[in-house]
This record gives C-alpha cells, structure tokens and sequence, in this order.
C-alpha cells in the first residue's frame, strides 16, 4: 500500500470519525503525509493510532489529539499562531494549510533541524521556527489571536498568558492526577476565562512541570 491510502485510511479511521473536526483541518490532513515528521527509526508507526517517540523525552501526539485541539483553535485565514512545543512541524505544517503566519516555538534544536528541513523542501514558507525555552512563549511577536501548547502540563504560566490578545485564546491540555483535561483560555476584557473543553490525555512537556516544594 502506498504512503497516500496509508495516510488516508489513518484519517478515515482515527480523524474524521471524532467530532467537532473543522473541515479545514481534515482537507490539510489529508494533504499532508504524517510519515515526512516521523523520525526515520521510528517511521514504521507513521500511521498507527499511538503516540510515536521523536527523541530526548519527546513525543509525537497521535493524529486525533492534534486534529481534536486544533479544530477547538478554530484557526482563520490571516491569523498569527503561536505553536509552543512544536515537535517535528506536523501541526505547523496542518495549521500552515489555514493561517496566515505559523511562529513554532521549540528548545531542542535537532527538532528545529529536522522541521525547517521538511517545511522547506515542501515550499512551506508561512512557518517560522525559533528556538526558545517551551515555557517562556515568545511576546516577542505577540500577543497572538491563536495559540497552541502541544501537550500536556501542568499550568499555564502567566507569562504565556499574558501573551494572548484581546478575544484571543489558547487551547492546552493540563494534566491532573494522570487525567487530562483540554482547556481553552480566553482574554476578554482583559481577564483570562478558562473553559473545559473534554478530557483527553497528552504526552508530557517537562519544560512546563513545576517545580517540586519540598518538606522538612
């Protein structure tokens, strides 16, 4: 079986079936082949309904959790994203599809490496990549319409939150007790509303844990 009828039998079977998937991010999904963003020694679980292991602690969500937190983004043409923990470059590359500006933000610089290299061989010119500490965002661009934390933690930091603007959001999943909960933020006159969105889990971003108080 080819690369294609893989890649659609995985949308088919893991993606559309889910609801409340935007159509605009079924139409990128199965225009984009998630083996590209699987690390070559690990592209035998390319299509496979888990998530697949991409180096240094890190992992790559499998494709219902990213199509079900980009869809609660509602991404729209001419929009900025922010992805934080952008991994390998698959969300960048679906989000890419609709937004106008994708900035990835991403600490371990062979990730950087190895998604600048596929977004630029497919003549994605609309994503930036930028090195930076996960739990830190970058205000530098900000604040921004959109943002994505891909994974799970276990609070959002203020600064990040400061980074969404006025009617913005950003959409995480934060991880309780081993459960997880898909949250949506959202600024509205000035002030941070947080809504549950539905449980689902996510694999871990350490540069997000807090820091363990210790007892005497």
């Amino acid at each position: 079986m080819d690369t294609y009828l893989e890649n659609k039998n995985m949308i088919d079977g893991q993606v559309k079936p889910l609801s409340n998937i935007e159509p605009s991010i079924l139409e990128a999904l199965y225009n984009i082949d998630r083996k590209d963003y699987i690390p070559e020694n690990f592209r035998d679980f390319s299509y496979s309904e888990k998530n697949v292991y991409i180096g240094n602690e890190r992992y790559l969500p499998k494709p219902a959790i990213t199509a079900k937190l980009l869809s609660a983004l509602k991404v729209e043409t001419l929009e900025t994203v922010l992805i934080i923990g952008s991994g390998t470059g698959y969300s960048a590359a679906i989000t890419s599809k609709i937004a106008e500006t994708v900035i990835c933000i991403e600490e371990d610089q062979n990730l950087i490496t190895f998604s600048e290299s596929i977004a630029g061989s497919n003549s994605m010119n609309n994503i930036v990549f930028i090195n930076n500490k996960l739990n830190k965002g970058y205000k530098d661009q900000g604040p921004y319409s959109c943002i994505l934390i891909e994974g799970g933690i276990e609070e959002v930091p203020n600064i990040i939150l400061d980074q969404i603007a006025e009617g913005g959001k950003l959409v995480t999943v934060i991880m309780q007790n081993d459960t997880g909960s898909a949250i949506k933020y959202i600024r509205k006159n000035n002030q941070i509303i947080s809504q549950f969105l539905f449980s689902i889990e996510a694999p871990a971003l350490k540069s997000f844990e807090k820091a363990k108080k210790f007892k005497f």
